[in-house]
């Protein structure tokens, strides 16, 4: 009998999950059902994180914030920093705010004595 040769297609799309699931532990990078399953499961989980990572950002730019507050010597707290700024319509976000206390010390103390002088 002659030989056929089969699955083209098929071959192609394990080769694809075999990508995917490069590095993966046991059954899950050498069968062909696991693989395909661990496959949508680590997207979803990479959609997952995406949207927590947003979270644990913000959670470390007000632990920022709140260091370099408290680090200037001056009776204040996160909580009455951000609402005083709030009152005053300064319109910098938590990133900004950050992003200034790391890099430039004396523009974030400018900053701080602008708004709680005033008042």
């Amino acid at each position: 009998m002659t030989r056929i040769k089969r699955g083209k297609i098929t071959v192609r799309t394990r080769k694809k999950l075999k990508q995917e699931t490069k590095g993966f532990r046991g059954a899950w990078s050498i069968l062909s059902r696991p693989m395909s399953q661990i496959a949508l499961k680590s997207l979803n989980f990479s959609y997952i994180h995406r949207k927590k990572k947003l979270n644990v950002y913000r959670k470390l730019c007000i632990l920022r914030l709140n260091a370099t507050v408290r680090g200037l010597g001056l009776p204040i707290t996160y909580n009455s920093f951000i609402s005083t700024l709030n009152n005053n319509k300064c319109k910098l976000n938590r990133n900004i705010l950050t992003q200034i206390s790391v890099r430039d010390d004396r523009t974030f103390m400018n900053l701080v004595k602008l708004h709680f002088c005033e008042n």
